[in-house]
């Protein structure tokens, strides 16, 4: 009582009202709001310890920062479980790649997640596509085979290179040959022999 304020105060109340923050008397660092009265000239403020409005918000601050850090933690442990399910996903989806490249017949299995198992599906419905593709190929290759091998004339097939990959049992008999003799030979080297037989 009866002590002057300190002189950083004194010269920031030139206000009628406002805040201020500074050290008081004693030290202490306070954080204050001051207001002059109109009737009486007269200054008023009060003030409170900063370490006490900082209080809460320290606590604030390090609250967040805790839940910060262990809402990221959860999220990498989250994004850690998600991104190995999505990973033995695709690496299921790429066994069944496989599988189809090799013909064999697969079915889709549920992943529980939707883009995988619509690729799942559409896996699974190319196979079966496939399956049914290679099976009328085969009875096509039969009915082609029986034909040639019942027909009446010489019928042979033969590759790039002219060499037979196939004749039928007629086509033996004109050549006096095997048909182990015939494959792999040149269709001219087998014609040959055949017009000097006619001769």
């Amino acid at each position: 009582v009866g002590a002057l304020a300190p002189d950083e105060f004194r010269r920031a109340v030139k206000d009628a009202e406002g805040l201020w923050e500074g050290r008081n008397l004693e030290g202490t660092e306070v954080l204050g709001a001051f207001a002059r009265s109109g009737l009486s000239n007269w200054t008023a403020f009060v003030g409170v310890p900063a370490d006490i409005v900082q209080a809460p918000l320290r606590r604030s601050l390090w609250t967040l920062l805790g839940s910060g850090a262990i809402l990221v933690g959860l999220s990498f442990l989250l994004a850690r479980v998600f991104g190995q399910r999505i990973a033995t996903s695709v690496q299921e989806l790429a066994s069944l790649a496989q599988r189809v490249g090799q013909g064999e017949p697969i079915a889709a299995t549920s992943t529980r997640l939707k883009e995988i198992d619509q690729v799942g599906h559409a896996l699974a419905s190319a196979s079966a596509e496939l399956q049914q593709r290679e099976t009328s190929l085969r009875k096509s290759e039969a009915r082609l085979r029986a034909t040639q091998e019942n027909a009446a004339v010489g019928i042979a097939e033969v590759d790039r290179n002219g060499l037979f990959v196939s004749v039928n049992e007629a086509r033996c008999r004109l050549t006096g040959h095997s048909r182990d003799e015939l494959v792999g030979l040149h269709f001219g080297h087998a014609t040959d022999e055949l017009i000097l037989k006619q001769d």
